[in-house]
């Protein structure tokens, strides 16, 4: 797991993440007139970014559903299926 980012990486990079949302929206905030629509659009586009990269960093922890599992462990399978089936009576 070599060049992966740990948990309290995880953690800082988050913090950081927020920290210039923070000022973005100070900043919005604080704006008027025409300074205030471009300044709105530097919030949405930081969050949307944010927001793509967090779920392309989950597509990968995950793996898909298959992936998620295998995370879960072996059981997990079998349980969700007769969880699943437990709502639908048979035919």
């Amino acid at each position: 797991m070599a060049g992966r980012p740990g948990m309290a990486d995880q953690m800082q990079m988050m913090d950081s993440l927020n920290t210039r949302l923070d000022s973005l929206v100070a900043r919005m905030n604080q704006a008027t007139g025409g300074r205030k629509v471009t300044a709105m659009a530097e919030v949405i586009n930081a969050m949307v970014a944010q927001r793509k990269a967090m779920q392309e960093h989950m597509h990968k922890m995950m793996g898909g559903r298959d992936g998620m599992m295998k995370m879960m462990g072996p059981d997990s399978a079998a349980a969700d299926t007769a969880g699943h089936a437990g709502h639908h009576p048979p035919q």
